[in-house]
């Protein structure tokens, strides 16, 4: 039987793009655009870029350009979002539908090696989010972003996939063979879409929430923040006039929202919220705000562009153990949260009250998401303020249990530690952002409840 001819084709988003001429074939190698590179010349070829076909009517949801990403996940702070949004729903649905194949069990492949391995390979990390971007549009037909997501990420895979066989590298066959694996499962479930249906999906739509403008972002940390104080206050760590959680403000992102200084933590609503700059200078609101809490969360939201959120509070436990001046031993799962992301800071000078003690917490804290301050308590960061609250509570829950099993210890119990190995694996299974986001949602649901949303006020 004769073959068919291949012919160019107008604009179809199911097919790849040409990286040259940014036209769409059956087949990219009909390209007949002059500078179309052969197999061996593309070995050295840089990836092209504006691929993506993102509407331009949408230029500030995600980026076009496929140039790799060395983090993992996209410098962007909307895209990022977006990705772990993605990467979350992948782990805990799309992952789960995905079939067993080369000699490991569904489990083993799809929700334990290719998530660790997706952070090593672009090529293997969009084709992860092209899978859990299909599956969640399914479940929520009603969120646009989604179907635009769905195109932006199997463009990028297609390209980096079609780039990646002309290369000579034994490191990128299993990418390759699991990215092809995960693009006919994408082929497949394009043909045969399910009933599209919201109404199966439980959980928040607002994970990794995209907002459509920035107040409505700003709204969202106010009303989070005000929740995290009563959490706070719930759990006994007030005192007096002591603590402070900050968030920064996402439209003037030098500045930050504070409590105000004299206000209990069980009384904070939206409206009570104070905003300062980088100086502390109040910007909105009548009440003045701590010292300690400027001379501190300032320095931190300076040295760490990426922390959204900051908590300290003077909790009984997180004080008790700060008196040791050291780190804490990986006791528990709950204690892996913070290997190898947590110091100490041991020049304890009383009140802080300038902002050079500030940036020596700050230099103190480093990389990590916690910082023990010696004789004084506790801190904690995040990229929401749902995360570092929740990393708040986690860690004064860890604070008590180091100082229970020393306790023990000190009667001739031998305690039993995490190996590094082991704690370090167990940190990537409950330490991400996404895992603190979450673990605080339950909380926020509980003051919605006991409060009627009193504290949105």
């Amino acid at each position: 039987m004769e073959t068919p001819q291949q012919l160019t084709v107008s604009c179809d988003e199911a097919r790849p793009v040409c990286g040259n001429c940014a036209k769409r074939y059956y087949d990219i190698e009909k390209c007949d655009y002059p500078s179309v590179p052969s197999p061996r010349q593309r070995q050295n070829r840089e990836l092209p870029t504006n691929v993506a076909g993102i509407p331009v009517s949408q230029p500030d949801l995600l980026s076009t350009s496929i140039v790799t990403r060395p983090t993992g996940v996209s410098a962007d702070p909307t895209q990022r979002q977006l990705e772990m949004r993605l990467m979350y729903h992948y782990t805990q649905f799309a992952a789960l539908e995905l079939p067993a194949t080369y000699g490991y069990t569904s489990k083993e492949l799809w929700i334990d090696k290719v998530p660790q391995m997706a952070f090593e390979s672009d090529l293997l990390l969009d084709s992860l989010l092209t899978v859990a971007a299909l599956h969640m549009q399914d479940l929520m037909p009603e969120d646009h972003k989604l179907g635009i997501a769905v195109n932006h990420y199997l463009d990028r895979t297609l390209a980096k996939h079609r780039y990646s066989l002309g290369c000579i590298e034994t490191s990128l066959t299993e990418p390759l063979f699991l990215t092809a694996f995960m693009l006919c499962i994408t082929s497949w479930n394009l043909a045969h879409r399910r009933t599209p249906t919201s109404q199966t999906y439980r959980i928040p739509s607002n994970v990794f929430a995209l907002f459509e403008t920035l107040e409505d972002e700003r709204l969202y940390r106010k009303q989070h923040l005000a929740a995290a104080f009563r959490v706070f206050a719930d759990r006994g760590f007030d005192e007096g006039v002591a603590g402070h959680i900050s968030v920064r403000d996402p439209i003037l992102t030098d500045h930050f929202w504070l409590n105000p200084l004299s206000m209990h933590f069980s009384l904070i609503k939206v409206s009570n919220l104070i905003l300062c700059d980088e100086h502390g200078i109040v910007v909105e609101g009548n009440e003045p705000i701590n010292g300690a809490a400027f001379a501190i969360h300032s320095q931190i939201h300076k040295a760490r562009p990426d922390v959204t959120a900051a908590c300290h509070a003077h909790s009984v436990h997180g004080k008790a153990f700060s008196a040791f001046g050291r780190e804490l031993e990986m006791l528990t799962q709950d204690a892996c949260r913070f290997y190898k992301s947590h110091g100490v800071y041991r020049d304890f000078r009383g009140v802080v009250v300038d902002e050079e003690e500030g940036r020596r917490i700050a230099a103190a804290l480093g990389s990590g998401k916690a910082a023990i301050l010696q004789n004084h308590g506790i801190l904690t960061v995040g990229q929401s303020v749902d995360e570092a609250a929740f990393w708040f509570l986690s860690l004064e829950r860890t604070c008590q249990a180091q100082l229970l099993a020393d306790a023990a210890a000190a009667g001739g119990y031998k305690k039993i530690l995490i190996d590094d190995e082991e704690a370090a694996y167990t940190s990537t299974q409950v330490g991400g952002p996404e895992k603190g986001w979450l673990a605080f949602q339950p909380y926020y649901d509980e003051q919605i409840a006991k409060t009627k949303g009193d504290f949105l006020n």
